[in-house]
């Protein structure tokens, strides 16, 4: 052997199941490439004149692979031939991507529970194998029947960050950017899981590229029957279930076919798959505290009318405002209902008896007479209870003697039907085509759409894909890759099933001229008993139900070219995104008692006192973006054993917007010309500076990929023990920038806000019957529907009551100065062949993440001003949850530079000066919970990772270790930072976990060898498979609530 090279060898490599062909020759150098072959199994053929043949068999081609096959000829007749098999696995010497492959033997051996390949994504390393509660913010509207969206942190970045491909189709749902198509499993023939430093052809997202191929026909026919079940029978009882109860009800059928042959062999092939799921499962209520028997008669302790320190609730009126309407106070509304004379300031059904027993000198009674009470005895009078209260409670079931209420008897249930179809066509004149369309209809009954039966709901999706792909190749070596693909989900949330009932018939006044309940829904959308909120449990048929079809048109072109020790590839996508939004947003609305009234939640409720009311509008979105990418990228051979991969990517990412406008932003100190009456502040797409997309699409987006991969050829000495000798290790590393998108999510929380729809929340609490009116003075709060949405630009926007819309809350605001986010990708890896089944990887990995949107309270109180105001010795006292409260100062005293004035009550002194809340940022007409989302986050990761992978006939296993810290200063879009200092925010991100190990593992059981003397059908094909992993736990969040920072942020107090 001479070792020289051979230019001019005919390469050829052939598909074993389809006879696909595809050649080159070798060039001057004696190195070759054959571009873009499908995945499979292969044989590679390599002819010359003068040199025996040379085969290697047994080559597993598999999705963005990159292999070497070393040819070796040997001087002899071409009528001899060498023959080699491949090695099951292969140490990356050119390529310096990190992930790996899962091919279709470990899928379908592997146990999952559901049948879904999302499932093997955490086997990888660096893939946190559970999602953290910052992606729980939202609804899922993925379609079909998955419980796993693929939602995973990758190597530190976050949730929302995955690309999702089926055959190169983008199948990512864009309001949460999970998985929206998770085909059959016997379909798949593998998946790609690229975890760091993808290649230029990848952009869009900076987390993972999950790229699902599925099988073609071959030209034998080739088919597999199945059925899968869970029963509970076969289940353990779980470690903390109570062994006098049953355990939870499952039963869950898998049945389905996969099967594909020839059309006409080597040329045309089909495929087809079919799998059903039909699930029953158990939905128990847990234990619930429901009212007593004695409650629902009215009958209640002394304890129910006092507060948390034992002091008692009393009867609190107030007089009307100014200039409003009012009808009776709260104790005129309860001496009507009770014929004797209930006054302001009376205890409700509770008085303090001193005690010298008690720490507090005092014990609680119940009142004798109505001369000390309204309810003497602690005992509501059935003519007080509202007549909603009356009609509800029959849809409150009553507990055991203890007030506690369990139901285990109650069914979820799941169908599911998905189909696969795909058609394969070689042809050397017009290129190879494929054809792949995949469809799945699913519907989910849920029987406790509350926490008590009787309230059910239902969910329907279907999910399409259509993908039509074309590689054409241009001499021996250059090849054209075209791709056209359709995805659509269409899901309809939470459609009531249940508690039907006409509102009138519930005591509720309804219809115009009243302030009562006027339903909000769509033309036939059904009355229901409204969702009501206690504090220990709930009841009513869910507030929100949307109707959300998503399509996504993409296509592709990619041109590879080999030239010499470069390979060349250039290419560029285009997507356009569409998400319609019909949310039918509480349209019978939705009640709160949490005792503030009276002590009691149950006592409110039967009186009728709500603390809160919400009623929404219809909403209405028409979403769209573009994305357009195009790159360039060079594999240079450097040397035989040295590779680079020098590469960019230029993006276009346009910010969501709405085909009409129907959005709204945050702009301090600006002044909306499209809705002049609009509180300063709050503007629309139009407005000066404000474009359709609220914030510009940027053009200038570069992001550059740079990796080298080395294969020391060390023959001998000691560094070819090291190193295993040429090509049994490489030394990899890589860099690069990558451009994500930002989750549609972002604009849904912009849907039905003012003025393109009405999301009423009662500043004040209201009565029962007539939720538009305040208890505490009768106040008519205004008939807020039946709600007419302004069209854009019509001049009656000009002069547009913006009252009906003010207080603005649970509003968000989108910064106009947003722009795509990014994450750098680095990473160090070493590989190293231990032998011709077994590869071990040694890699370091980073990602930092930079200009990640997330959201703070855009109008919070301030803290500062409610100090002075105590100073002033305003009235009543700043304390907590005062940021709404109106606040007097006597005559003569000024106002604080920051605050807002507002017209006094009737009564006030004169001369006095009334402020409008501590809310200064934005002043009265914003009120609580109203959001800025913009970019202010970042996060950071580093890991060690260990990889060991073993592929042979007897044992095949995967193994991964990860030691890691991730860390942030929000974890995901839907967690706020503070809005005094983002920093002190960071922390471990919400997805960390320190050590992670997990090994996969699949051992043909030897039963043939231990058992000779047995029929071999009986022996063999046995196997024993698994999942073991060994984890750290997540993160878990502390915080403080009960507003002692005075800013009113919700449930989180700001340090």
């Amino acid at each position: 052997r001479t070792q020289a090279v051979v230019a001019g060898a005919r390469i050829v490599a052939t598909n074993v199941q389809t006879n696909f062909k595809q050649d080159t020759t070798s060039a001057a150098d004696g190195s070759y490439r054959i571009l873009a072959l499908p995945a499979g199994n292969y044989k590679l053929t390599a002819t010359a004149p003068g040199f025996q043949q040379f085969i290697t068999t047994d080559i597993d081609v598999r999705v963005n692979d990159q292999l070497r096959v070393d040819v070796t000829l040997e001087v002899g007749s071409v009528q001899q031939e060498v023959s080699v098999t491949a090695n099951a696995v292969q140490v990356q010497t050119e390529s310096t991507q990190l992930g790996d492959v899962i091919e279709t033997k470990k899928m379908l051996a592997l146990p999952l529970n559901g049948r879904s390949y999302l499932d093997l994504l955490g086997l990888q390393a660096g893939v946190v194998p559970v999602t953290s509660g910052t992606m729980q913010q939202d609804r899922s509207v993925s379609g079909g029947y998955s419980p796993n969206a693929g939602n995973l942190s990758v190597n530190g970045q976050r949730e929302t960050a995955n690309a999702f491909l089926v055959n190169g189709g983008d199948v990512s749902e864009g309001r949460n950017l999970g998985a929206g198509l998770v085909p059959n499993l016997d379909s798949v023939e593998e998946f790609r899981l690229i975890t760091n430093s993808f290649d230029a052809e990848y952009g869009k997202f900076s987390g993972a590229v999950m790229n699902t191929i599925t099988k073609s026909g071959t030209n034998g026919i080739h088919g597999s029957a199945f059925e899968f079940l869970r029963n509970d029978k076969f289940d353990a009882r779980g470690f903390f279930d109570p062994i006098d109860q049953p355990k939870a009800e499952l039963r869950r059928n898998q049945f389905g076919y996969a099967v594909g042959g020839p059309f006409w062999k080597n040329k045309f092939f089909w495929f087809t798959d079919y799998q059903g799921t039909r699930e029953v499962r158990g939905a128990s209520t847990g234990s619930v505290p429901v009212p007593t028997t004695a409650q629902r008669s009215g009958t209640f302790t002394a304890a129910d009318f006092a507060d948390s320190s034992g002091n008692p609730l009393l009867v609190s009126s107030q007089p009307c405002p100014g200039g409003a309407t009012c009808g009776l106070n709260w104790a005129d509304t309860l001496s009507n209902r009770l014929g004797y004379t209930v006054t302001n300031g009376e205890p409700y059904g509770a008085i303090q008896v001193p005690d010298p027993s008690q720490p507090s000198g005092f014990r609680l009674d119940p009142c004798a007479s109505t001369a000390q009470c309204v309810f003497p005895n602690a005992t509501i009078p059935s003519t007080a209870f509202a007549k909603p209260a009356v009609a509800i409670l029959a849809y409150i079931p009553i507990g055991d003697g203890n007030g506690n209420f369990a139901d285990a008897s109650q069914r979820n249930k799941i169908k599911d039907d998905k189909a696969g179809q795909r058609v394969d066509f070689i042809n050397k004149m017009t290129g190879d085509w494929s054809f792949y369309y995949h469809f799945d209809d699913a519907n989910n009954f849920n029987a406790l759409d509350a926490s008590v039966p009787g309230f059910s709901s239902v969910t329907a999706t279907r999910a399409q894909q259509f993908v039509l792909n074309n590689n054409k190749t241009h001499g021996a070596s250059a090849v054209n890759q075209f791709r056209l693909s359709f995805f659509r989900t269409a899901t309809h949330t939470d459609e009531p099933s249940s508690s039907f009932a006409k509102l009138s018939d519930l005591g509720f006044a309804t219809g115009p001229g009243t302030l009562g309940i006027i339903p909000s829904g769509p033309p036939g959308f059904p009355q229901t008993v409204p969702p009501i909120y206690f504090n220990n449990f709930s009841l009513g048929v869910n507030t929100l139900t949307t109707f959300q079809p998503n399509n996504t048109w993409h296509v592709s072109d990619t041109f590879s070219k080999a030239r010499g020790r470069h390979t060349l590839k250039f290419g560029g996508e285009f997507r356009y995104l569409q998400i319609n939004e019909r949310n039918t947003c509480a349209p019978n609305g939705d009640f709160t008692f949490d005792g503030s009234i009276t002590g009691s939640d149950f006592a409110d409720f039967l009186l009728g006192a709500s603390q809160n009311y919400n009623q929404c509008s219809q909403q209405f979105l028409d979403s769209r973006s573009r994305y357009a990418g195009a790159f360039a990228e060079d594999t240079y051979k450097v040397k035989p054993n040295v590779t680079l991969n020098l590469g960019v990517r230029w993006e276009v990412s346009m910010p969501w917007y709405d085909t009409q406008g129907k959005i709204e932003t945050i702009v301090p100190g600006l002044q909306s010309t499209q809705f002049p009456t609009a509180p300063l502040g709050w503007v629309v797409p139009g407005d000066p500076g404000i474009p359709s997309t609220l914030a510009p699409t940027r053009y200038n987006d570069f992001s550059p990929r740079l990796g080298i991969a080395y294969s020391p050829g060390f023959k001998d000495g000691i560094a070819a023990k090291i190193f295993g000798g040429p090509g049994k290790s490489s030394i990899r590393a890589s860099y690069g920038i990558y451009y994500t998108s930002i989750e549609d999510l972002n604009l849904f929380y912009e849907v039905g806000d003012a003025p393109f729809g009405l999301y009423w929340v009662s500043p004040n609490p209201v009565n029962f019957d007539q939720p538009f009116q305040e208890v505490a003075n009768g106040m008519s709060e205004t008939q807020r529907f039946p709600f007419v949405l302004p069209k854009p630009g019509s001049p009656a926007n000009k002069t547009l009551d913006y009252s009906i819309y003010l207080p603005i809350s649970y509003s968000p605001g989108y910064d106009i100065h947003n722009r795509p986010p990014y994450a750098e990708h680095y990473n160090l890896s070493i590989q190293r062949e231990l032998s011709k089944s077994t590869v071990l990887t040694l890699a370091y990995v980073g990602t930092q993440g930079h200009k990640l949107i997330s959201q703070y309270d855009a109008n919070p109180g301030d803290f500062a001003l409610c100090l002075q105001l105590n100073q002033l010795n305003a009235t009543p006292a700043c304390g907590r949850n005062g940021e709404n409260q109106t606040y007097t100062l006597s005559p003569g005293v000024p106002a604080p530079a920051k605050a807002f004035t507002t017209p006094c009550p009737t009564g006030t002194p004169a001369g006095s000066t009334c402020i409008a809340g501590t809310r200064d940022h934005l002043g009265p007409d914003f009120s609580q919970n109203n959001s800025f989302t913009a970019n202010i986050a970042n996060s950071s990761y580093s890991a060690g990772q260990i990889t060991v992978e073993r592929k042979a006939a007897d044992f095949t296993f995967l193994a991964a270790y990860t030691f890691s810290k991730a860390m942030d200063n929000s974890s995901g879009f839907g967690q706020w930072v503070n809005f005094l200092n983002p920093r002190l925010s960071r922390s471990l991100s919400a997805y960390d976990i320190t050590h992670n190990f997990v090994v996969s593992y699949i051992w043909a059981v030897p039963f043939e060898r231990a058992f000779g003397n047995l029929p071999k059908r009986l022996t063999q094909g046995w196997s024993l498979n698994g999942v073991t992993r060994l984890s750290g736990g997540l993160p878990v969040g502390l915080s403080q609530g009960g507003d002692y920072s005075l800013v009113g942020g919700g449930n989180t107090d700001v340090p």
